[in-house]
């Protein structure tokens, strides 16, 4: 530092205007107050000012060229105001590159702005455009501003028609099919199915077989979603055989991983942990947080539904840290919802209720109102309806019918089902009725966890209104058509001891006692309270009925064991109390 300098800074600190902000490494002053700063800037003749960020800008690049990223963002400030387009698009495009794989996105998405602007100003090359809207395109999906994305996107492809650069308009295409191919607040399955199409013509016009490769990615995505398995299986055996013949890590690992998902649809479970796992280490060779988190959360589905609950909830716990220490609410929100399932199915309910709830502002905020609201409203629904707290049973079932009406249609008779069985658990059968025949079961099925739930809960309503042989016929129809896998999962509890009841009513006994084995037998090999004490209180009921006094008192302390032990998860000692108070609960407290 010269002495003229260190005499002005002096001058300046000592009438109040700079203070030392740092001694080490580097000796920084800072205005003590913006005011004072914008009033000596704007004082500035507009010539200067520019001469002096370009000196700024020269010095620090000269000075510091081994800490380009570091300072990109403040270089490319710099040279913006100095009007030095080329080099200003050139740290603009890296601190947004730099910003984005930190998952800063509020920051990437104000550095890409800013490079885009110099960008179409200087007719910058079609590689240098395509590289600015997608990522920015990309920052924002990540921050759930899916509408600012969708018109990014719709951006790049007005310039790619104006410029006639085809590759731009492909780019386009398939980012707004995928936007509307998955579960955001833009889900749109016909939208998503025609600008795929759009998008394909364009890929083989241009021969492009990697913009191939990912869109029957996002038909897949868009088919599985909505219930059409044999075009989602056939889309995604096109991607993989385009991806692994042009060796494309990143797109094998996309398609590989929504191919987990449509596995587990059709119970296909070993299969489907098999690629997860593949997928699952390409992401974290690439350092793609957001999709690791991702991959372990549905892997976690996976584990939960074949019975390994506690090492599947350490996924979802895994997931939820990496999604939240990356400001992703999305991948948070389905960590906590999937979280939650799976306490429920260990019959930890205040921990089930808790972790579901967080998820749904989550949901909200992160653009995962589809099948975050959806699904999570709905089995938050069920849970407090199975409490005996109907009237919150039933604003949580409204609430997953609207998310449904508006992001997921496939989905809404899940709400209507929750919403029935509430219904009929306050004697209004004819409304119940009604409910579950608004939708019905549907014809294609998502995946075989959504019927398992689906028929579970109309062969509960059958029995509140005494009619176990329609609940019988209705279980068994279905129970015969599940593939092999699926009788092994350990939802199929839930009809296990809807069948169990209903064969105990229909005077099955043989049956009905070996079908309550059964799910305790599912509870024991995944130690789950849920459901347990039914099972029990079942068992006590047949031996009642077969005379056997000291088998069923026996059966009824294990039922009472396993309700306490069920009750004592609650943190709500209101909600608590709501329980006893139930039908079969209090009936079951009230025997001796």
């Amino acid at each position: 530092m010269t002495t003229d300098l260190s005499a002005h800074l002096a001058r300046l600190e000592s009438v109040g205007l700079v203070r030392v902000a740092q001694l080490e490494p580097e000796l920084e002053y800072l205005f003590r107050h913006a005011l004072i700063q914008d009033a000596i800037y704007q004082a500035m003749l507009k010539q200067s000012r520019r001469e002096m960020h370009r000196e700024v800008g020269d010095a620090l690049e000269s000075l510091f060229p081994d800490r380009a990223v570091e300072l990109a963002p403040q270089l490319g400030a710099h040279f913006a105001e100095a009007g030095d387009d080329p080099r200003a698009l050139k740290y603009l495009t890296l601190a947004g590159d730099s910003a984005l794989d930190r998952y800063a996105t509020a920051e990437a998405i104000q550095q890409y702005a800013r490079a885009i602007d110099i960008a179409r100003r200087t007719n910058a090359s079609p590689e240098e455009l395509l590289h600015l809207y997608t990522r920015h395109g990309r920052a924002l999906e990540l921050s759930a501003r899916y509408d600012q994305a969708l018109a990014n996107y719709e951006a790049l492809e007005g310039l790619g028609n104006e410029r006639h650069l085809p590759a731009l308009e492909l780019s386009a295409l398939m980012s707004r099919a995928t936007i509307f191919s998955t579960f955001t607040s833009r889900y749109d399955p016909p939208q998503g199915i025609e600008l795929s199409n759009r998008a394909l013509e364009v890929a083989e016009t241009l021969g492009d077989e990697t913009a191939q490769a990912k869109i029957h990615w996002n038909l897949l995505l868009v088919y599985r979603s909505s219930g059409d398995a044999p075009r989602a299986e056939e889309h995604s055996q096109k991607s993989l055989e385009i991806a692994r013949r042009l060796n494309l890590t990143e797109q094998i690992a996309f398609t590989l991983h929504d191919t987990i998902m449509l596995l587990q649809g059709s119970g296909q479970l070993d299969a489907a942990l098999a690629t997860a796992e593949e997928s699952r280490a390409t992401w974290r060779a690439l350092g793609n947080r957001a999709m690791l988190a991702d991959n372990l959360t549905t892997s976690s589905e996976i584990l939960a539904l074949t019975g390994r609950l506690d090492d599947a909830y350490a996924l979802t716990l895994e997931a939820a840290e990496i999604s939240r220490s990356i400001g992703n609410a999305w991948g948070e929100s389905y960590a906590l919802i999937t979280g939650g399932f799976n306490r429920l199915y260990a019959g930890r309910l205040g921990d089930a209720l808790g972790l579901i709830e967080a998820s749904l502002p989550l949901a909200e905020a992160g653009g995962f109102g589809g099948y975050g609201l959806v699904v999570g409203s709905a089995i938050l629904g069920l849970v407090y309806s199975y409490l005996g707290d109907l009237d919150r049973g039933r604003t949580l079932a409204e609430k997953s019918i609207d998310a449904s009406r508006r992001f997921m249609p496939p989905f809404v008779a899940l709400g209507e089902y929750v919403m029935a069985l509430g219904i009929a658990r306050a004697g209004d059968f004819a409304e119940a009725d009604e409910w579950l025949s608004r939708s019905g079961i549907p014809k294609e099925m998502p995946d075989v966890t959504f019927l398992i739930v689906l028929v579970s809960i109309e062969g509960s309503v059958r029995l509140l209104e005494g009619k176990p042989q329609q609940a019988l016929s209705q279980i068994e129809a279905v129970m015969s058509a599940l593939p092999p896998h699926a009788l092994q999962m350990i939802m199929l509890g839930e009809i296990l001891i809807v069948r169990a009841e209903a064969l105990a009513a229909v005077g099955r006994l043989a049956e009905a006692r070996d079908e309550f084995k059964r799910v305790l037998r599912i509870a024991d090999q995944s130690n789950s309270l849920y459901r347990r004490w039914e099972a029990h209180a079942g068992l006590a009921q047949i031996e009642d009925a077969a005379g056997d006094s000291k088998a069923a008192h026996k059966a009824r302390q294990q039922a009472r064991k396993a309700l306490e032990d069920l009750i004592a998860t609650l943190d709500d000692p209101k909600l608590a109390a709501t329980f006893r108070a139930t039908p079969a609960v209090a009936k079951l407290l009230a025997e001796s």
